[in-house]
């Protein structure tokens, strides 16, 4: 039992850097300023119209990103909570770990209509769930080119 607690920490960490980017920290003027502090940094020179478009795809990318890796590990976890029954890939856990990482989605935007600088989108539980989509067929290929047993 304290090998599953063990193997939770990193999914429980990243649910919980989730939850933080949505909070004001997370928030379009936050993440404005930094990438703008970024680009005079590296003396990268855009128009305001090329910039806000870099922002846009910057921060979709972001949710790509942050729920792909969420549905890989909650594959990884669920796979190691019901080993040895689960060795390789299997469909149902991966169909479970995109509705649970579909739901994180869902529950995360319930969780920017309490915050005042951030809006709850449904289009952003959809790209989130993409991102899902995406992490859980990148580890079906990983799978499918590196094939490997649990001991």
């Amino acid at each position: 039992m304290a090998r599953i607690h063990k193997d939770l920490i990193p999914l429980v960490l990243w649910m919980g850097f989730i939850f933080i980017m949505s909070s004001d920290l997370g928030s379009y003027t936050h993440t404005l300023s930094l990438i703008e502090s970024l680009m005079q940094w590296l003396k990268f020179h855009l128009s305001a119209e090329a910039f806000g478009r870099v922002h846009f795809l910057l921060r979709k990318g972001g949710h790509l990103f942050e729920y792909a890796v969420l549905a890989m590990l909650i594959l990884h976890s669920a796979r190691l909570s019901m080993r040895p029954i689960v060795a390789s890939w299997s469909w149902k856990v991966a169909a479970f770990s995109f509705l649970a990482a579909s739901a994180y989605a869902a529950t995360d935007e319930l969780h920017q209509v309490f915050v005042p600088t951030r809006t709850a989108s449904l289009q952003d539980v959809l790209i989130d769930s993409g991102g899902a989509l995406l992490g859980l067929s990148a580890a079906f290929l990983w799978r499918r080119c590196f094939p490997m047993r649990y001991h």
